[in-house]
């Protein structure tokens, strides 16, 4: 008697139809599936350093096939006691497809930072090939180290609650993804993103991807299409705000912590994940790289009123050469919140040059706006007039 195959699951005939549908299903399914396309230098070399026995699954043309075989060999590969020869073969693998290049960081960036040099009051700065490349490699350290915070969490014991073919639909969704600081909202990454992946908040995570495996085995006929009207971007972010809401902005009770310059970026970064201040020192390479110039200061507030640690990073103030390099905030824009300014304000006054810093960011934002406006054939007016001769004061720099 032939055993009759069995059926798959809703979920993995919901991934199959997302990932089968459209033009280019083959690019689709190897982008959701975390194919890695190489070039013929690159394939040699992978598989140099691959272990003998560790092979992830060839393509097929039936793109259902190929869903299945993947997820299968994933079941393996995402075990807790999965052989570390395996586990570190896919991770290379995801390192390969999604860290940016060496040599694709855009000129753009590297206008972006000359522009924020400006608008901090250190003029205009050209960076060596030496500066560039360690900036560079702190922004692939970065990307690296956001990549690996998803995928250890998608293959530990802490999602086990989150079946395969959904860890497979939230990668694929989420390394399209960067956070758009203006518009507040989830957008998509291109071959040239320098930011670090977006962070994982696991509350977050599991409130809104729970809901999203509830609706597809919840019902059969509908559950098949499901993943393929489901917005990630959107849904997680709404997650992260419900469970923001959560942390109550007008404590400002809490404590400033000092870390020095030369330290284990380690502690600073463990402090900031999760929390999605948004800031860069949130990934261990800017951060490695920030206290390798000066320490860095934070000060955390009780996230709610029976919270027994203050853990919730409010403020950030980071030194360079024993001066004020930046202050940044979790308001819009990196800003202070509205309830933090004076915590803030009371800190810069043990600083020598507190009352220059903050001045000096305010004539640099300021002469920005000049600057943009006079661009666009604005006129300018008498106080744009008195402020650039100095008439009242001298511009801070």
């Amino acid at each position: 008697m032939i055993e009759k195959k069995q059926k798959p699951s809703v979920g993995v005939q919901a991934l199959q139809r997302k990932y089968s549908k459209g033009r280019e299903p083959a690019k689709r399914l190897e982008n959701a599936a975390l194919v890695q396309k190489r070039s013929e230098e690159e394939i040699r070399r992978n598989r140099e350093e691959v272990p003998a026995g560790v092979r992830v699954p060839r393509e097929s043309k039936a793109p259902e096939a190929h869903v299945g075989r993947w997820l299968t060999w994933l079941e393996r590969v995402l075990e807790d006691g999965s052989p570390h020869s395996k586990v570190d073969a896919f991770r290379r693998m995801l390192r390969m497809r999604f860290v940016i290049g060496e040599d694709s960081v855009p000129d753009q960036y590297w206008a972006h930072q000359q522009e924020i040099a400006v608008q901090q009051g250190y003029g205009e700065q050209s960076l060596s090939d030496a500066q560039k490349r360690e900036i560079v490699g702190a922004i692939r350290e970065d990307q690296q180290q956001s990549l690996d915070q998803w995928f250890d969490y998608l293959r530990s014991s802490d999602s086990m609650w989150c079946p395969t073919w959904l860890k497979v639909w939230v990668f694929g969704e989420m390394v399209r993804l960067r956070f758009d600081e203006r518009k507040r909202e989830f957008v998509k990454r291109s071959a040239g993103t320098t930011d670090p992946f977006i962070e994982l908040n696991r509350e977050a995570l599991a409130t809104f991807v729970g809901g999203v495996q509830r609706d597809v085995e919840g019902n059969e006929k509908a559950g098949r299409n499901h993943l393929s009207t489901v917005s990630f971007g959107k849904e997680y972010l709404a997650a992260l705000n419900t469970v923001e809401v959560e942390s109550d902005l007008r404590i400002t009770e809490g404590r400033w912590v000092t870390y020095p310059q030369g330290s284990d970026p380690d502690p600073l970064v463990a402090s900031l994940t999760g929390q999605n201040t948004g800031w860069c020192t949130a990934a261990r390479g800017t951060a490695g790289m920030q206290l390798g110039g000066g320490d860095f200061h934070i000060y955390y507030t009780y996230p709610t009123h029976t919270a027994s640690e203050a853990t919730k990073p409010r403020v950030a103030i980071r030194m360079e050469d024993g001066h004020i390099a930046e202050m940044r905030g979790i308001g819009h824009d990196q800003n202070l919140d509205a309830y933090i300014h004076d915590v803030a304000q009371e800190k810069l006054t043990e600083f020598p040059d507190g009352d220059h810093y903050l001045q000096r960011t305010e004539d640099m934002r300021y002469l920005t706006e000049i600057h943009r406006r006079h661009s666009s054939g604005a006129v300018l007016s008498a106080e744009d007039v008195r402020f650039l001769y100095e008439v009242d004061r001298p511009i801070e720099s």
